[in-house]
């Protein structure tokens, strides 16, 4: 079994991808939009990719390091959302709905860090 007790995590990020593979689907063929939509796909299938990583780590920072990673495509993924959302290149409700929860996954994979790293410390 791997370090995540439950699949939560794994699921919501995986779900999370698998919403923005979704959107792009409708991705108006426009130069700039496949720019971005190909930095969003890519960040924000990162995150359960290195969470799926995280989850068989040796050490526990080889697993912090993993989850920081995720982290950070979690911030990465909103970005690129504000920006689609910005630019008004799709539906703004959509939009919304996804970067929430990119900040949501942010937020629950920094206290994954947190809680991991003060365990170890215990």
């Amino acid at each position: 079994m791997g370090r995540f007790a439950g699949k939560d995590i794994l699921d919501r990020s995986k779900a999370f991808s698998v919403a923005i593979i979704r959107l792009l689907r409708e991705e108006p063929d426009r130069f700039v939009t496949r720019r971005m939509a190909d930095q969003l796909l890519r960040s924000a299938t990162s995150i359960g990719a290195n969470l799926h990583e995280a989850n068989m780590a040796e050490t526990v920072p080889d697993f912090c390091n993993k989850v920081n990673i995720a982290q950070k495509e979690a911030a990465e993924s909103s970005y690129w959302l504000s920006l689609l959302h910005e630019a008004e290149l799709f539906q703004a409700d959509k939009l919304t709905a996804l970067q929430n929860e990119a900040d949501e996954l942010r937020k629950i994979l920094r206290e994954i860090v947190r809680i991991s790293r003060r365990a170890k410390q215990k």
